[in-house]
């Protein structure tokens, strides 16, 4: 298995790029990871406003640190085993 490296790169490739892809598609918060929303709805019969909690996952700056870390990694990894070049 020649080109291990190769198979890092590509990996770390992919990850970063779903990970940024998950991230956009996903909401694109600006803070942390959420799991919960809260939007106000109005009761129709005394019109007035109220708070609802929906299970809702949003994925933040964290999440994104962390695939890039991760992707880092891979990357790191597949430079150390890379072949050694000779001088010939």
């Amino acid at each position: 298995m020649k080109h291990r490296h190769h198979i890092l790169y590509s990996l770390s490739g992919l990850i970063a790029v779903l990970t940024v892809a998950f991230w956009f598609f996903g909401g694109m918060h600006l803070g942390w990871t959420r799991t919960n929303e809260t939007r106000m709805e109005i009761d129709p019969v005394t019109t007035l406003e109220f708070p609802v909690i929906e299970k809702r996952f949003t994925p933040g700056v964290d999440f994104v640190a962390f695939g890039l870390i991760i992707t880092g990694f891979f990357s790191v990894i597949g430079y150390f085993l890379r072949p050694k070049q000779t001088l010939e």
